[in-house]
């Protein structure tokens, strides 16, 4: 996602960084070398450095000073504000994110890799949190944040932007290599390659290495986030079921959980283990899975950092991949059908069931897949792949970074909510076109109700259906709002930052005239009785116990 900010990026002469074929060396690590520390290093000799294509780095003479992170409001999973000459020594990955942004997000498991396969060595990942959205300032938000999506390396919170205008940052995400003397040797806006990022991090590792300055000793100033959660952690999705049950995504969990109509557990499937593992429920695993929709006897998942829908058959109680090869996509460029478990998708957020077939909302696209349960096949649906609020034909029209889906088969109208123009669209499937109910932009968001024109969301994530109206988890205003379809007139029913009922609600559904609502923050969920106008109640999960 691009800021509309015109500065030179701090790193533009940088992006010239070539990588040189592969040096099959042995180690470039001397054991017997001292680290750069006052006291002689008694630990055990370091890895070695993984073999790989080295990067050529630029000349001493043309890497760049950067200003450090002066302007930080707060720090995670560290006690203490870092400094560039606490990273002095090691080499660093600066990743400039925020939390409401896809490519962002599909970002951490490269990071995340780059840190497992460079373990034990001087890299450390400092990760720095440039909201977008007025909420995603908020100091207690993050927290959050970071617990959710399992971030371990320090985080600096910019609220002011002060960081990110000191160093020119002109886009999320933007990352950026620093040597072991705190100068930038690569940066790159948007989603960086992992093996291009792992060649930069493999030569100034070497380089620090043949100079004897690399600093092996770990931060002393790590100290993970305090774990929240309970039996539930950080739900997304949740739907209702056609035996009178439902199901919720226990997405901070990795697995889905069955409910029958009397509340009790009926089924979980997934072992709390990040992964894409086919079979048994016991067995199988998950990577932080969101939309839930039932098609026939089966319920499917959009299982999101897996790139996947899978198939859950409650009757066999087995897991099986249906579209998705596991790999990060890129984006659908034709709507010809083929088989879906040979397409590469890039973030399935949520599902609906459109006449017994498949809707996928794919937000790292920014496009509308339709999955085919009959013979296995998938085949682009709507959306140019554009980041952008744009109505019109199926196929002209764009989206932006769509995450909630939600049909009414009375007017044949499928709504689609887009996170990040905070608006909610409509495909008319008779006349094959999109317009919208109510959004205007990526930069135009607010918590207000009223009339099309007036009404403003911040960056809502659940949408469901029922009783003439669409109902909107509000997520980053912490509201459900109603909807009305046909004149886009909004109107807040509970909830609000002040009154503290819901913390960032991602899933909402509509189940026998009561709201069931993700309270994703919370660890819970919530019924609000009478189409959401009653009390909200908290629903008690029996049965069940977080996963070990």
């Amino acid at each position: 996602m691009t800021r509309p900010i015109r500065r030179k990026h701090f790193a533009t002469l940088l992006l010239s960084t070539t990588l040189a074929a592969c040096v099959p060396t042995g180690p470039a690590v001397d054991p017997k070398a001292q680290p750069a520390s006052t006291a002689p290093n008694t630990n055990p000799p370091p890895p070695p450095i993984p073999e790989g294509e080295i990067a050529s780095l630029p000349e001493d003479s043309e890497r760049i000073d950067v200003p450090g992170f002066q302007g930080a409001t707060q720090w995670l999973n560290v006690s203490r504000p870092l400094t560039l000459e606490d990273l002095r020594g090691r080499v660093v990955i600066v990743d400039f994110w925020t939390s409401c942004c896809i490519n962002c997000l599909q970002t951490l498991p490269t990071l995340q890799k780059l840190e497992d396969t460079f373990r034990g060595l001087p890299l450390v990942v400092v990760g720095v949190h440039s909201p977008k959205f007025d909420e995603e300032a908020d100091a207690e938000r993050l927290v959050d944040i970071v617990l959710d999506n399992r971030i371990a390396h320090p985080v600096a919170s910019d609220g002011d932007m002060s960081v990110w205008r000191a160093w020119g940052v002109s886009a999320w995400p933007t990352v950026a290599v620093l040597d072991v003397n705190g100068k930038a040797i690569w940066g790159s806006p948007g989603e960086p390659d992992f093996a291009e990022l792992a060649s930069v991090v493999r030569a100034a590792l070497r380089e620090g290495a043949d100079k004897g300055t690399l600093r092996y000793q770990p931060l002393d100033a790590l100290r993970p986030e305090k774990e929240t959660a309970g039996v539930l952690r950080y739900p997304g999705k949740v739907i209702g079921l056609k035996n009178g049950g439902m199901a919720v995504a226990d997405t901070g969990h990795n697995r889905v959980i069955v409910l029958d109509k009397e509340g009790k557990i009926d089924a979980i499937a997934g072992t709390g283990e990040p992964g894409k593992t086919d079979g048994a429920f016991e067995a199988a695993t998950f990577n932080r899975p969101q939309g839930l929709a039932e098609v026939r006897e089966y319920l499917y998942v959009a299982d999101t950092n897996s790139h996947a829908v899978r198939r859950l058959s409650l009757t066999s109680k087995t897991v099986t991949t249906v579209a998705g090869t596991g790999e990060l996509g890129g984006y659908l460029r034709s709507s010809r059908a083929v088989k879906g478990t040979d397409v590469a998708l890039r973030s399935p957020w949520d599902l609906a069931n459109v006449d017994d077939q498949l809707v996928v909302a794919l937000a790292g696209s920014h496009q509308i897949a339709l999955f085919q349960p009959s013979d296995g096949t998938l085949r682009l649906y709507a959306g140019n792949g554009h980041e952008a609020r744009v109505d019109g034909g199926l196929f002209e029209a764009s989206f932006a970074q769509p995450s909630g889906l939600a049909f009414d088969k009375d007017t044949r109208r499928l709504f689609v909510l887009d996170s990040e123009t905070s608006s909610v669209r409509a495909i008319d499937i008779a006349k094959e076109s999109v317009h919208t109910v109510v959004g205007k932009d990526l930069f135009v968001f607010g918590d207000v109700d009223g009339d099309r024109e007036k009404a403003r969301l911040q960056h809502p994530i659940g949408i469901t259906f029922g009783d003439g109206a669409v109902f909107v988890a509000d997520s980053y205003n912490s509201k459900v709002k109603r909807v009305d379809p046909a004149t886009g007139a909004t109107k807040t029913l509970f909830g609000g930052r002040d009154d503290k009922v819901l913390d960032e609600p991602a899933g909402i559904a509509f189940i026998g005239g009561d709201l069931v609502v993700a309270d994703t923050n919370h660890h819970r969920l919530l019924r609000v009785p009478n189409k959401g106008t009653g009390t909200p109640e908290p629903i008690t999960l029996r049965g069940v116990t977080a996963p070990q």
